[in-house]
C-alpha cells in the first residue's frame, strides 16, 4: 500500500513537472471550482428567486457577456500569446485600458437600445438598474483581462484564490433579494469587486500598472487582434445569444431551464477549453505543439468519459436540486455533455492555429460555428422546444470536428 502511494505521488510530481500538465491542472481546477460555485449560486438563486427572475437574470448575464466580447478587441488572447515575448507592463496596461473604456461605451449603447433588442430587458433603462448593469459590465471586463494575464504569466495557480473570493456571490444573493433579477446580477458584481482588489494586490508582484496605452504594440499586431476579435466575438456570441433566443421564442421559464442545464453542462466544455488555453500558452513559449496537442487530447478524454457516464445516470438528480421544473431539462443536459466529445477536437485546433498566427483559419472556423449553431438553434427551438438547443449544439460540433479533422489531415498531422 505504501509503495503504491509513493508511486502515485511520484507520478503526480512527474506530471506537474511538465508545464502543459501543470498549467492545465490549475486552469481545470480553477474552472471546475467556477462551475461548482456557479452551480451552487444558481441553485440558491433558483430557491430564493422566482423562475421568471432567474430567466431574466440569465438573459442579463448573457447580454453583459456579449457586450464584453465586443469590448475586448481580441486582446484577451493577445495577453496569453505575447506575454512571453513582449513587455508585460505595456501588454497588460494597454489591454486593461482599451477593454474597460470600450466596455463602458458598448454597455451604455446596449442600455439605450435594450427595449428594442429585447423588450423583456427594457427595465434596465431605468437609472438605478442601468447604473448597476453598466458597473457590472465594466468590473467584469477588468476580471476577464487580469485572469488572462495570470494564465499568460504561467501563474494559473493564482486564479484559485480569486475563485475562492468569488464564492462570496452566493452570500450576496440573500440581502439583494428585493432587487429581483438585478439582485442576482448585483451579487456577482459585488463579488467581482472583491476579486479585483485581490487581483491587483497579487499582480503587483509581476507588473507595474499605469495609465499607458502602447499604440506601437496595437499597430504591430493589429491583424492578429482584429482577426481574434471577430473570431472570439462570434464564438462567444454563439452562447451569449442563446438565452436571449430562448427567452424571445419560448419565454422566461424556458430560458431558466436552458440556462441551468447549460451552467451544469458548461463543465464539460471547460475541460477542452482549459487544456486548449494551456496549449496556447506553452506553444507561445516555444514548446512542441504536436507533442503537447496529443498530450492535451489524452487529458481531455480521460476526464470527459467518466464525467459523461455520471451525468447520463445522475443528471436528473442533479437538476432536481434546483427544483422539480428543472428536471425537464435532463435530456438537454445529456446532449450538451455528449457534445463535448466533438467540441474537444475543435477547442484544441483554435490555440494551435493562434500559436502559428493563422488567424484567418481561426476566423473561418468560428464563422462556420456561429452560423451553424445560431441557425440550427432558431429552427430546432421552434420544432423541439428547449431541447432543440442541445440538438443544435451536437450537430454543430459534430460538423466542426469533421472539418478540423479534414484540416489536420491536409496539413499532415495524421
Amino acid at each position: 500500500m505504501a509503495l503504491a502511494d509513493v508511486n502515485l505521488a511520484g507520478f503526480v510530481r512527474k506530471g506537474l513537472n511538465i508545464q502543459l500538465y501543470k498549467n492545465s491542472f490549475f486552469i481545470i481546477t480553477t474552472r471546475f471550482l467556477t462551475v461548482v460555485t456557479g452551480f451552487v449560486f444558481w441553485l440558491v438563486a433558483a430557491r430564493l428567486y422566482s423562475i421568471e427572475n432567474v430567466g431574466l437574470a440569465t438573459a442579463l448575464f448573457s447580454a453583459a457577456t456579449l457586450i464584453l466580447q465586443f469590448s475586448t478587441f481580441g486582446l484577451e488572447n493577445s495577453i496569453m500569446r505575447f506575454f512571453g515575448s513582449h513587455d508585460k507592463n505595456k501588454v497588460i496596461n494597454t489591454s486593461l485600458i482599451v477593454t474597460t473604456v470600450s466596455a463602458f461605451i458598448f454597455g451604455l449603447v446596449y442600455i439605450m437600445i435594450a427595449g428594442i433588442v429585447s423588450p423583456d430587458l427594457g427595465f434596465i433603462q431605468e437609472p438605478l438598474y442601468g447604473t448597476i448593469f453598466l458597473f457590472f459590465v465594466i468590473i467584469s471586463s477588468v476580471v476577464m483581462v487580469t485572469g488572462s494575464a495570470f494564465v499568460g504569466l504561467r501563474k494559473a495557480e493564482y486564479a484559485l484564490s480569486q475563485n475562492i473570493v468569488l464564492m462570496s456571490r452566493i452570500v450576496f444573493l440573500v440581502p439583494l433579494f428585493f432587487l429581483g433579477a438585478i439582485g442576482i446580477l448585483s451579487a456577482i458584481g459585488i463579488a467581482y469587486v472583491l476579486v479585483c482588489i485581490l487581483v491587483f494586490y497579487q499582480m503587483r508582484k509581476f507588473v507595474r500598472f499605469a495609465w499607458d496605452v502602447d499604440y506601437g504594440f496595437l499597430q504591430k499586431y493589429k491583424s492578429f487582434f482584429s482577426g481574434n476579435y471577430i473570431s472570439n466575438m462570434l464564438y462567444n456570441a454563439t452562447y451569449s445569444i442563446t438565452p436571449i433566443l430562448v427567452l424571445n421564442i419560448l419565454g422566461e421559464v424556458a430560458a431558466a431551464k436552458y440556462y441551468i442545464a447549460f451552467t451544469i453542462g458548461c463543465f464539460f466544455f471547460q475541460i477542452p477549453y482549459s487544456v486548449g488555453t494551456s496549449l496556447l500558452v506553452e506553444g507561445s513559449h516555444g514548446e512542441s505543439l504536436r507533442k503537447n496537442a496529443f498530450r492535451a487530447l489524452g487529458i481531455i478524454y480521460a476526464i470527459l468519459i467518466p464525467a459523461n457516464i455520471f451525468i447520463y445516470f445522475f443528471g436528473s438528480s442533479v437538476l432536481a436540486l434546483f427544483g422539480a421544473q428543472y428536471v425537464e431539462s435532463t435530456d438537454l443536459l445529456r446532449i450538451i455533455a455528449f457534445s463535448s466529445f466533438f467540441f474537444a477536437i475543435y477547442a484544441l485546433m483554435i490555440p494551435i492555429q493562434n500559436v502559428r498566427m493563422k488567424v484567418r483559419s481561426v476566423l473561418t472556423l468560428n464563422v462556420v460555428l456561429f452560423v451553424l449553431f445560431a441557425g440550427l438553434s432558431c429552427i430546432f427551438l421552434i420544432y423541439f422546444g428547449v431541447v432543440g438547443v442541445g440538438y443544435a449544439m451536437l450537430t454543430t460540433y459534430l460538423i466542426m470536428a469533421l472539418i478540423v479533422l479534414g484540416i489536420i489531415k491536409m496539413e499532415g498531422w495524421l
